[in-house]
């Protein structure tokens, strides 16, 4: 899979960026915009009659349900120390801690581990 950075520079960068990432899926005409949450979603059905109308595929999920299985697949299938992670998925509820970066990636690990069985 190819990946393209379209150099959003600050938060505020929206009419430029539009424009950057329009141009880019003209030119690849892709048969699917897979996106991903709220605004990647909003953003592909923009994108859809403006580039060929593609089928676009929306992903919704909830995070929270995913990390609160935490503590028995972790435990199971023993790449990772359980204690610690539901530690810090505690502190990160609470917002004592803000721990979204570790949390991804065990996240996005274990998503990746599920989908290769």
């Amino acid at each position: 899979m190819k990946s393209i950075c379209l150099g959003k520079k600050d938060r505020w960068d929206l009419l430029g960026f539009f424009f950057r990432l329009l141009a880019t899926f003209r030119d690849l005409r892709p048969d699917v915009i897979h996106s991903y949450l709220h605004e990647s979603n909003l953003m592909a059905l923009l994108l859809k009659p403006l580039c060929g109308f593609p089928k676009v595929i929306w992903g919704i999920r909830d995070s929270q349900t995913d990390a609160d299985t935490w503590g028995s697949r972790l435990k199971r299938d023993g790449y990772f120390n359980a204690a610690p992670i539901r530690q810090k998925w505690q502190e990160h509820l609470s917002g004592t801690r803000n721990w979204h970066f570790y949390l991804w990636d065990i996240l996005m690990f274990q998503a990746w581990l599920q989908a290769q069985r």
